[in-house]
């Protein structure tokens, strides 16, 4: 294969990447929601097994959505500066976890 065919399949590539695959979600999800909204709910009869999956799954999602949510804030407030007043703590906010808001130190720079 020759680089102007490369070149060629990595624009291809490129394009569907960054227009049509965020274009295509709004659509999918708006031809989604369009078919949730035309079922016949009342016609739809659903088993005591379903319900119990479905709500075992939404149980799921709320409690990971959860615990992730607790462990990003308690990283946050971890990497924060200290309350206290800067001459009482031998470190600079920050340094020891790798935050991007940690100061650099002033001989590598």
């Amino acid at each position: 294969m020759k680089k102007p065919a490369l070149a060629t399949l990595g624009v291809v590539g490129a394009c569907a990447a960054c227009c049509t695959i965020p274009l295509a979600i709004p659509l999918l999800s708006g031809l989604s929601v369009a078919g949730l909204v035309s079922i016949d709910w009342d016609g739809l009869n659903l088993g005591s097994e379903v319900a119990t999956a479905a709500m075992g799954l939404v149980a799921a999602v709320l409690v990971g959505g959860g615990i992730w949510w607790q462990r990003k804030r308690k990283a946050t407030t971890a990497c924060a500066a200290p309350s206290g007043t800067a001459a009482a703590s031998p470190a600079p906010a920050g340094s020891g976890c790798g935050c991007s808001s940690s100061p650099k130190s002033k001989e590598n720079s």
